[in-house]
């Protein structure tokens, strides 16, 4: 289960009293430097009373003693102002627990007593909020071990490390076996996941934990896989940022546009995107062409194919 949460009304549910919102096309602007510390600034429902509230609840339901996953698409200032509050309750309304997540990426337990649940993101001295979305989304043991993980996943004596763009989380899920596979295959591999579909890949966090990760890892170098449009275009961006590494990937690309949006999603702005496509479709090298790629989809995931190429040009026939 992966479910985007958005800040959909205006004013239900949220703290009004002095409060400047602005409703962009993606980002939600609240403004309110004399709110109260530990006052809601907005809650979401999974169980609402339309008759009372004439609101629909917003949140998904969620399965007893399973654990979750909340990340917060969101920044304040001053920075690290906010938090979330989760409220369990039993079929009587009657509240059986709470939780409270500090970090914008945070898991908890939903109750085996539980019913229904509040989400609330509450003010810690917040002045200013910018809100995107929220992303809830059931752990899968394999996906949250790999997904933007700074341990090796099966250390070799190879001193390079392996970044492998994983198009969507979920993969991890369902091509799990393959992944495996992989792991096995390369060692020294780090998985770089979309966690929110939005190319997260590129955000801020997730650039500084890969520039992070290859200053650590000194001269040794890098080796960049990807098999689809996001992580294509990432492997790229990184390649070129860093000024080293092998470029494993597919030539799938999306337009210019697309990509300008999904970054502005990310508060990151790329200068070179046309370019970055034009290199990333035109270096044949250790790509597989779209024909090939079209061809074998169906019976091979690309990046078995790509893991393989990789190998046989580094002298390795696993």
């Amino acid at each position: 289960m992966r479910v985007v949460i958005k800040w959909k009304h205006f004013a239900q549910e949220m703290y009004s009293h002095g409060s400047k919102v602005d409703f962009q096309k993606q980002i939600i602007s609240f403004d309110n430097p004399l709110m109260p510390p530990s006052f809601e600034i907005k809650r979401w429902y999974s169980r609402t009373n339309f008759q009372a509230k004439r609101q629909t609840p917003t949140l998904p339901i969620l399965n007893r003693g399973e654990k979750y996953r909340l990340i917060v698409n969101a920044e304040s200032y001053p920075e690290n102002s906010f938090y979330i509050r989760v409220v369990f309750f039993n079929r009587f309304g009657k509240q059986v627990g709470f939780k409270i997540l500090k970090t914008k990426d945070a898991t908890f337990a939903y109750p085996k007593d539980a019913y229904s649940y509040d989400i609330a993101l509450l003010n810690a001295g917040c002045e200013k909020l910018e809100f995107q979305s929220m992303v809830l989304k059931s752990i899968d043991d394999m996906a949250d071990l790999f997904t933007l993980s700074a341990e090796k996943q099966n250390p070799s004596s190879d001193a390079k490390v392996n970044l492998v763009f994983v198009e969507e989380s979920d993969d991890l899920i369902y091509e799990k076996s393959m992944f495996s596979e992989v792991i096995n295959r390369l060692g020294d591999v780090v998985f770089i996941a979309d966690t929110d579909g939005e190319l997260s890949m590129l955000n801020q966090e997730t650039e500084k934990f890969i520039l992070d990760l290859i200053h650590n890892q000194g001269e040794d170098g890098v080796n960049f896989f990807s098999y689809g449009p996001k992580g294509n275009f990432a492997t790229r961006y990184y390649c070129e940022k860093l000024k080293q590494g092998q470029v494993f990937s597919g030539q799938e690309f999306y337009d210019a546009s697309t990509y300008h949006t999904l970054l502005s999603h990310q508060g990151m702005s790329v200068n070179r995107v046309e370019e970055l496509i034009k290199m990333g479709m035109g270096d044949h090298l250790n790509q597989l062409p779209n024909r090939d790629l079209a061809i074998v989809s169906s019976l091979v995931h690309p990046l078995r194919l790509l893991v393989q190429q990789f190998l046989e040009k580094d002298g390795h026939k696993k």
